[in-house]
């Protein structure tokens, strides 16, 4: 559906009436479908059948360019006289440079939104993921402070026993140590220095 951006030299109400119909319909939608400029002299005494909207609009000629950008046709640039019949070859190839122009100038503008509408949802994506990088690494730096302290408790409470084990062998072989048969001194040895290593 092609539907009128702008228009100059109509009425609001021809604006309305003629705001929006369909690619191959009247001369804009003939221009879509061919993919090429046309170009409409006399139109008030010869006027093909899809220039009878044009011809309500009074105008006495026409010129539709199809606004295109890599064989991809935007829109169409159109142009009419209501008082002269003919639009002279020179003023058809100006107006098809700025056809070619506002064609340029559609695609960049389009393509500059779509770059800004990226760039926006790169830059959401950006802070969603720096929020939870920062809030994984607190969620991470609670959870080590939790494992220090446990890992504390955990060594404070296991040293407790053994340092009572380390405790009984020494006054067991400072006491006892003569009157122990030589295996029991050895299993004595090998406990306290078991004890040693494990504190």
């Amino acid at each position: 559906t092609l539907r009128l951006h702008s228009a100059a030299g109509i009425s609001e109400e021809q604006k309305i009436i003629y705001g929006s119909f369909a690619v191959g319909e009247h001369a804009c939608g003939h221009c879509v479908s061919l993919g090429q400029a046309i170009y409409l002299p006399q139109l008030q005494t010869k006027a093909p059948p899809y220039a009878s909207v044009i011809q309500q609009l009074g105008l006495r000629c026409y010129a539709g360019f199809p606004l295109k950008i890599r064989d991809q046709v935007l829109g169409v640039l159109s142009f009419g006289s209501l008082s002269r019949e003919t639009i002279t070859p020179e003023e058809i190839e100006l107006l098809t440079t700025i056809a070619q122009y506002v064609a340029i100038a559609l695609d960049r503008s389009s393509r500059e939104k779509i770059l800004t509408a990226t760039q926006k949802s790169l830059l959401d994506h950006t802070e969603t993921l720096e929020s939870k990088v920062a809030e994984r690494t607190a969620r991470l730096y609670e959870t080590i402070v939790h494992l220090e302290s446990f890992s504390y408790t955990v060594a404070h409470d296991l040293r407790t026993p053994i340092r009572a084990l380390k405790g009984y062998c020494s006054a067991l072989h400072e006491d006892y140590a003569e009157m122990l048969p030589p295996e029991a001194q050895r299993v004595l040895g090998r406990l306290s220095h078991a004890s040693q290593q494990l504190d």
